[in-house]
């Protein structure tokens, strides 16, 4: 009987003992899965990290191309000699860029998880502490990223260039493009400085969640190991922030370049009108030059006239005013030779008339010497014939030819419409030789009774005055 009550109680025991041990087996196995199942959350938040904050470093040169590109429209919009005072604006932004990198790499060293936190014991990791061991609010994230102070205003003891002390000496336009490309070159160099800075902000975050899952394998417990990966409630979100940060932060960049290319344009139209303007100018001043000279030309037309009317060459005199004329294109110097080509037109028409005369009604005893009045039966352009003798129109006395005019005029009546323009040869042929005389006021009194010719237009055709001894 007490061998049966021994048995009895080792039984249970045993049981107890074997039932004690199925339990912790279990519970080993439910802690294991359940650390597994944290070490596997923990990489794939990680992997959603990485997923977010890959290839982020190729927003830095496209916001350099952007950059770059702005910098060789600036001297288009302000000038080369002027472009330093705009570029000095982006070397200031670029040491406060530089400023702020430095800053941001500090806070990556020092921004390691804490050990626990003091007051509940729990592990957190992914808070940020700064250099004096201080917790830092999600700060570096991608839209509540700090920026670079902005550049100082154009004048102040602030600015680095040199030409911002002179910029008040320019003034208009060009002085405000300056200042327009300044501010623009400023915004521009900080959206860069900001996306630079945030590369740095995207290797912290990428430290600082590698660091988190080693903590979340390193963890005892499956509790720990959750406790250790509450980091990630921050940064999963963060990396994403980033990455539509930068994207922000780019396309604000490029959203600049059109106002650098519109002012770029304004400058290029208005570069073109002031050209179209300035050639306007020159080829008014080159009109003008030209009229001036024609008018010249045409004043001067008497030059060489002197020698052809002495020797008689009256249409080649015609002649050569008219070709002048033809060579003119400005309507104030043509006109002013109208009347010398009428003039020099009605001489040789006068001096062909008078020449053919001679042949149709030979002048009996016109011709007057020592021994007695001899006939003049014929004449041509060299001179007339007396006794097949010929005598040059040259050597004959300008009276005697202005009496060969009279004497033909009053002795012929039918010469029809053009007697008046006779008339008025010979009056031409009076002036031309210096006989400004009573013959020639009768030879103009008569043009004018034959003709419609006005008292203004005959006064033109004999007002004037060769240069040269002509009347010799």
């Amino acid at each position: 009987m007490r061998i049966a009550i021994i048995l009895v109680i080792l039984g249970l025991v045993v049981g107890g003992v074997l039932y004690g041990v199925s339990q912790n087996k279990a519970k080993a196995q439910a802690e294991a899965m359940a650390f597994k199942a944290q070490v596997e959350s923990a990489e794939v938040q990680y992997a959603e990290i990485a997923a977010s904050l890959e290839g982020i470093e190729e927003f830095a040169p496209k916001a350099r191309k952007v950059l770059g590109t702005a910098s060789n429209l600036v001297p288009e919009i302000v000038g080369y000699e002027h472009a330093p005072r705009v570029y000095d604006r982006e070397y200031d932004q670029k040491k406060k860029a530089e400023a702020w990198k430095k800053t941001v790499a500090a806070q990556t060293k020092k921004a390691v998880p804490a050990e626990s936190d003091k007051a509940g014991g729990a592990i957190r990791t992914g808070v940020m502490v700064d250099e004096k061991g201080r917790e830092m609010p999600a700060g570096l994230t991608g839209h509540g990223a700090p920026k670079p102070p902005p550049a100082p205003a154009v004048g102040t003891s602030g600015a680095t260039g040199a030409g911002d002390a002179a910029q008040h000496e320019i003034g208009g336009k060009l002085g405000e493009r300056i200042k327009a490309g300044q501010d623009l070159y400023e915004k521009l160099c900080e959206h860069v400085g900001v996306i630079e800075a945030r590369i740095d902000e995207s290797a912290l975050i990428l430290t600082q969640s590698e660091k988190i899952v080693g903590r979340v394998k390193e963890a005892p417990t499956a509790f720990k190991a959750a406790a250790a990966q509450a980091g990630f409630a921050e940064l999963v979100p963060m990396a994403k922030n980033l990455r539509n940060g930068m994207a922000e932060e780019l396309a604000a960049a490029e959203a600049i370049l059109p106002k650098f290319e519109s002012m770029r344009d304004e400058v290029a139209e208005e570069k073109r009108a002031a050209d179209a303007e300035a050639e306007q100018r020159r080829l008014a001043q080159q009109r003008e030059e030209n009229r001036s000279r024609e008018v010249a030309r045409a004043a001067g037309f008497y030059g060489g006239l002197p020698e052809l009317l002495k020797s008689y060459q009256f249409t080649d005199a015609m002649q050569q005013v008219q070709d002048l004329q033809s060579s003119l294109t400005f309507e104030e110097a043509v006109t002013a030779l109208d009347i010398p080509v009428e003039r020099y037109r009605l001489l040789a028409n006068a001096m062909t008339w008078l020449i053919a005369q001679f042949e149709k009604k030979p002048m009996s005893y016109g011709w007057k010497t020592a021994r007695g009045a001899l006939d003049i039966p014929k004449a041509d352009g060299q001179g007339i014939y007396v006794q097949e003798k010929l005598i040059p129109w040259v050597e004959i006395p300008k009276e005697r030819v202005i009496g060969f005019f009279s004497h033909y005029l009053e002795k012929n009546e039918d010469v029809g419409k053009s007697k008046a323009d006779l008339y008025a040869g010979a009056a031409i042929y009076c002036k031309t030789f210096g006989f400004d005389d009573f013959t020639m006021d009768g030879f103009i009194s008569k043009a004018r009774n034959e003709s419609k010719l006005t008292g203004d237009k005959m006064s033109a055709l004999i007002d004037f005055q060769i240069d040269g001894d002509v009347a010799d």
